[in-house]
């Protein structure tokens, strides 16, 4: 699992230049998720960007692997920026 963590961290910024990708760290058994924050989703509907994605992923990886990708969020950079903001309380 961790092989296949450290491909995306690789593969997604060469799909998505400049993206800024964080995924969790791959767990023995668990899934591999985390965020995509890309220019590229500015404008597009939520349904688009995961369209985007899950094409490139079915194109490049195979099936096992792809059923080991949990979620991947979908961001613009500048959703991303309030995402991370520390939260009030």
């Amino acid at each position: 699992m961790e092989h296949l963590r450290q491909q995306l961290e690789v593969w997604l910024p060469e799909q998505f230049p400049q993206a800024e990708v964080v995924l969790d760290p791959a767990r023995r058994g668990q899934k591999i998720g985390g965020i995509l924050a890309w220019d590229g989703f500015q404008g597009l509907e939520p349904i688009a960007c995961q369209n985007l994605l899950w094409r490139a992923i079915r194109a490049r990886f195979n099936r096992e692997d792809q059923l080991s990708i949990s979620s991947i969020i979908m961001l613009t950079p500048a959703e991303y920026a309030v995402y991370r903001e520390p939260q009030m309380a």
